[in-house]
């Protein structure tokens, strides 16, 4: 499912101090459905140099997908699959984007607060629209607005 922060945590495993600490080299390629796997290829080793290869301390790659089947062709360990958000979860980050955080929205912002839980319920548990959406209605103020 798209949005649902595939992208974004290996994003976030891949800048970990730990992860940078633990492998002297690391690679990101982004590829769409019709990728070319040669132009893939060349693209990561373009970002390498042979040298640091020689002093490799182990790989490991993280694929992330929306079609399962492609999880289960390329997995050696457990697929791990991504579930939406809680409605509470939702309200939380879409609370982060609007106003700064879910304790300014519920003291300032009380009269905005069950509109705002709706719209919540309305992003389906996608991170992606409770960021988008809360960035959208940052400074709103008004239910009208």
């Amino acid at each position: 499912m798209g949005g649902v922060g595939k992208t974004t945590l290996a994003q976030l495993a891949y800048n970990d101090d730990k992860v940078q600490e633990h492998f002297d080299l690391k690679a990101w390629a982004c590829v769409s459905e019709d990728f070319d796997i040669l132009k893939v290829t060349k693209t990561l080793l373009e970002s390498v140099t042979s040298k640091a290869w020689e002093r490799n301390r182990g790989s490991r790659v993280i694929i992330t997908t929306r079609q399962e089947k492609v999880a289960v062709v390329a997995r050696t360990f457990p697929i791990h699959k991504l579930e939406p958000l809680s409605d509470e979860d939702s309200w939380s980050l879409l609370c982060k984007h609007a106003f700064g955080g879910e304790d300014y929205c519920g003291t300032k912002c009380q009269n905005l607060e069950g509109i705002g839980r709706k719209i919540a319920r309305k992003c389906g548990g996608l991170p992606i629209a409770a960021k988008t959406l809360g960035g959208l209605l940052r400074s709103k103020v008004d239910v009208k607005e």
